[in-house]
């Protein structure tokens, strides 16, 4: 038989499509503590509800919506890549259901996260109103949410705990957008490096994306954690300056 890892991390993903994203980390450690963290924790999305009274695409989401295959509470921490809701609309379900623990993100992500969140609830309230049902999380429980938030700045390594380490790295997607680099170091053991990287995009029309530093592209990367929602999309045959270009002629017009 080979020999045993002694530090490893597994990781589940808590969604099978391109929305209700959610990957669930465990990293065992050499000393036998176990430390679980969360990669977002979105809302499923389909079809309005209007068209979907009949629907088995609606039913279905609502009821992933409100599941949770695992424990919140014996959640250290919770990483966000972007402010969509199928990223972060479940995460005042976390805290309703007894996560205690801080919510990192970027600076940006935590400036707009308040206006995602609360026009989220008051969707979802009237949703599950609808259908007779409790909703998955109260407006106070968005609350409790943004209470945990903390800003991050981009390609500054933020030490989690003891062990964990996290970096917010520039990306195009949206303003405030990030990659996320997630470091596990023990004492004589080989770094676990993992890259999330969210729904990326290389440039944005709209803003300028800050570069990657040398430092973070000399990782070795142990695995990557790759989103698929633009994975058959090249970026050549990406019209870049089309807004522009449609709005001047416009006004032109």
């Amino acid at each position: 038989m080979g020999n045993r890892l002694k530090m490893y991390v597994d990781i589940m993903a808590c969604h099978s499509n391109v929305t209700g994203s959610g990957f669930l980390c465990v990293a065992k450690l050499p000393n036998k503590e176990q430390v679980r963290f969360l990669v977002d924790f979105g809302l499923f999305q389909g079809e309005s509800e209007e068209n979907n009274k009949k629907n088995k695409e609606f039913d279905r989401n609502m009821k992933l919506n409100s599941e949770l295959l695992f424990d919140p509470s014996k959640l250290s921490f919770v990483l966000v890549t972007h402010n969509h809701v199928d990223h972060i609309g479940r995460l005042p379900m976390l805290v309703r259901n007894g996560f205690t623990g801080k919510i990192y993100t970027s600076h940006v992500t935590k400036r707009f996260l308040p206006v995602a969140l609360y026009d989220s609830v008051n969707i979802l309230t009237e949703k599950y109103k609808n259908i007779h049902k409790k909703p998955i999380y109260l407006p106070c429980d968005v609350n409790e949410t943004l209470s945990k938030v903390v800003g991050c700045s981009f390609n500054e390594k933020i030490q989690i705990n003891e062990y964990i380490g996290a970096t917010f790295i520039p990306n195009a997607h949206i303003p405030g957008s990030a990659m996320i680099l997630v470091e596990i170091t023990y004492p004589d053991h080989e770094q676990i490096n993992i890259l999330f990287t969210g729904d990326y995009a290389v440039r944005n029309d709209f803003f300028d994306v800050e570069k990657i530093s040398e430092d973070i592209k000399n990782k070795r990367i142990s695995a990557l954690i790759c989103e698929s929602t633009y994975g058959m999309t090249s970026s050549d045959n990406i019209e870049y300056g089309k807004f522009k270009r449609l709005l001047l002629e416009e006004i032109e017009y």
